[in-house]
């Protein structure tokens, strides 16, 4: 059990920054449900912690930029 405990970030991180999908949707999912709802759902694991809080804020940042540029393009047309 210990070893899985200490592979576990590892193998996690390693499929995030390799871009499996899977990976990727679960780590931000979890970020979510903990970002909408902290005072009801606990937060992440410790042993993941640092990889749900990096790609989750990553992605929630991309998200933003998107949708911002986007929007101010519809801005600058009309």
């Amino acid at each position: 059990m210990m070893v899985f405990r200490m592979l576990r970030p590892t193998v996690v991180g390693l499929a995030c920054h390799v871009g499996v999908p899977e990976c990727i949707s679960e780590v931000v999912a979890v970020f979510k449900k903990w970002i909408t709802n902290p005072s009801s759902v606990p937060k992440p694991h410790p042993d993941l912690r640092s990889i749900v809080y990096s790609y989750g804020t990553y992605v929630k940042a991309v998200f933003c930029c998107l949708f911002l540029s986007a929007d101010s393009v519809t801005l600058f047309q009309q």
